[in-house]
C-alpha cells in the first residue's frame, strides 16, 4: 500500500505507486466527481488535488474499498453495514430469549454472515455439571473462601 495512506509523506512518488497499485478504484472515484486520472498534473486535476482526494477518501470509496479488502464481499461491508447487522443480530437474539425455546437455550438464531468471521469456531467452555453452585459462588463473592489456609504472617528466613 502507498506511504500517502498510511499518512506518511508520500508526495508524488506515493501517488504514483498508488495509481499502480489502485488506478481502476481511483478512477473510478475520480470519474464520480467530475474528474480523471488522466488530467493528473495539469491545471485541471493537479498532484495537490490528487492528494487531497486521496487522504480525505470516504470509507465506503471504491479506493479505501480497493486497498483495505481483498475480495469483492469484503469490500462491501463498510462499519455501517457492520454494525446494522450486528443491530439485527442482537434484536433477533433478544426476540428469541423470550419464545421457549431461548428458555431452554436450543435453535438460537443464526448470526447474519460477515466476511471473516466464523461462529462455527466459537467453543463453550464448561457444562452445567462442572458450574459451582450459586451459595459456593456467592460465598465465593463475599470472601468466604473454603479452603484457603490461614495465612500465618511473614516467615522467618533461618540463617
Amino acid at each position: 500500500m502507498a506511504a500517502v495512506l498510511r499518512g506518511e509523506p508520500g508526495g508524488i512518488a506515493g501517488l504514483l505507486e498508488l495509481i499502480e497499485e489502485h488506478g481502476q478504484a481511483l478512477q473510478v472515484d475520480l470519474l464520480r466527481l467530475g474528474l480523471n486520472l488522466r488530467d493528473v498534473g495539469t491545471p485541471a486535476l493537479t498532484w495537490a488535488d490528487l492528494l487531497a482526494i486521496v487522504k480525505d477518501n470516504p470509507e465506503d470509496s471504491a479506493l479505501t474499498r480497493s486497498v483495505n479488502g481483498t475480495t469483492p464481499e469484503q469490500r462491501m461491508w463498510t462499519m455501517d453495514r457492520l454494525l446494522l447487522a450486528e443491530a439485527v443480530d442482537t434484536l433477533r437474539l433478544l426476540m428469541w430469549a423470550k419464545t421457549e425455546d431461548g428458555q431452554e437455550g436450543r435453535n438460537r438464531p443464526p448470526k447474519i454472515p460477515r466476511p471473516g468471521v466464523d461462529d462455527r469456531d466459537v467453543e463453550a467452555i464448561g457444562s452445567k455439571e462442572s458450574a459451582l453452585p450459586a451459595d459456593e459462588i456467592l460465598d465465593w463473592l463475599n470472601g468466604d473462601f473454603i479452603d484457603v489456609p490461614p495465612d500465618d504472617g511473614p516467615k522467618a528466613i533461618a540463617a
